[in-house]
């Protein structure tokens, strides 16, 4: 269900179940698609004195909902086409689990964050909101059943009623700050116009719809999501090399699968490989990360790429182990770093 929420001095509330879609339906061997078109009838934007105006126009979505049979996650890409101003577009779903918590992800961390009710306050200058920014994923669960929205472009959700997943597409706004808001007394900045800030013209969201079973350690909802977030690259070598290689092959592998691989790159000053892993877990592990070749030279080092200790490597397998919610960077090279 989309949802235009309207912040101003008369809050409206439309949502896309009253108007009416054409769904059609496209499938072959690799997927099914449904491709769901949608006129959205909403007010043009604000009279001078606030208000919305009495003029509507057409919010154009087209959302195209994709299943692969290899695949755990529905995915959805959103094309709109807005004509609006001063208003906020949202994904709404539904889940059926209520909660008290649920987690997101971000830098380098998943977290947890409570469902609770919004302080009433009247002497604050700005009222309570609850919103939440977040990377990569929501995700709500009941510990035996949940589901996880995972985004690689969207930055704000928010928990309503303890079980709908609200996440934000559009935010559109005309002024930096103005002083007539709802939310807050007064101005939160310098009383600028922004007319690009009305976000006019065509946009473009991705974004899956994961259901699982357990909780989000459980069902691997992080992987899945930087999955889904990273696209695959193809790039062309014009400089071949001969010899062979096996049918599955990997440049490294990292186990067990809840370390995440952060980094992957030469070093800002030297011609050391630059491998950045995290746990994201609470738990202490031993891991293994097996290379393709082995380096002459492992070291453990930091995030600023200065090399603190030797590691062994044996038949390219370099073992370490890794507090809970911990960084760790190495330096591989086949020179001696200094």
């Amino acid at each position: 269900m989309s949802t235009l929420l309207v912040n101003s001095t008369n809050n409206i509330l439309l949502n896309s179940i009253e108007s009416k879609a054409q769904i059609k339906k496209e499938e072959s061997p690799f997927f099914v698609r449904f491709v769901v078109k949608n006129k959205f009838r909403v007010p043009a934007g604000l009279t001078k004195r606030g208000l919305r105006c009495r003029k509507m126009v057409n919010l154009e979505i087209e959302s195209l909902v994709t299943m692969l049979p290899s695949s755990r996650r529905v995915e959805i890409e959103t094309i709109i086409i807005n004509k609006a101003k001063n208003h906020r577009l949202r994904v709404m779903f539904p889940t059926d689990i209520e909660t008290n918590s649920f987690f997101t992800f971000s830098k380098f961390d998943c977290i947890e964050r409570k469902i609770e009710d919004l302080p009433k306050v009247e002497d604050w200058v700005e009222k309570p909101t609850g919103t939440f920014p977040f990377d990569n994923f929501i995700d709500i669960s009941s510990g035996k059943r949940g589901l996880a929205i995972l985004s690689n472009n969207n930055k704000e959700g928010e928990i309503i009623n303890n079980s709908v997943v609200a996440l934000t597409l559009l935010r559109c706004v005309g002024d930096l700050s103005r002083d007539d808001l709802v939310t807050r007394r007064g101005h939160a900045g310098y009383p600028i116009p922004t007319p690009g800030a009305q976000c006019h013209g065509k946009y473009r969201f991705k974004y899956a719809i994961l259901p699982h079973a357990g909780n989000w350690k459980e069902a691997g909802v992080l992987r899945e999501s930087l999955e889904h977030s990273v696209d695959l690259k193809t790039v062309f070598n014009d400089q071949p090399q001969h010899g062979d290689l096996p049918k599955r092959f990997s440049f490294l592998s990292i186990d067990p699968s809840e370390l995440i691989l952060s980094a992957f790159k030469l070093a800002e000053d030297s011609d050391a490989l630059v491998l950045r892993v995290y746990n994201p877990t609470e738990e202490k592990k031993e891991i293994k990360i097996r290379l393709f070749n082995s380096p002459r030279y492992t070291y453990l080092s930091n995030l600023n790429e200065e090399k603190k200790k030797p590691i062994q490597i044996s038949d390219s397998i370099i073992p370490i182990v890794v507090e809970g919610k911990k960084i760790f960077t190495l330096l591989l090279s086949n020179v001696e770093v200094i």
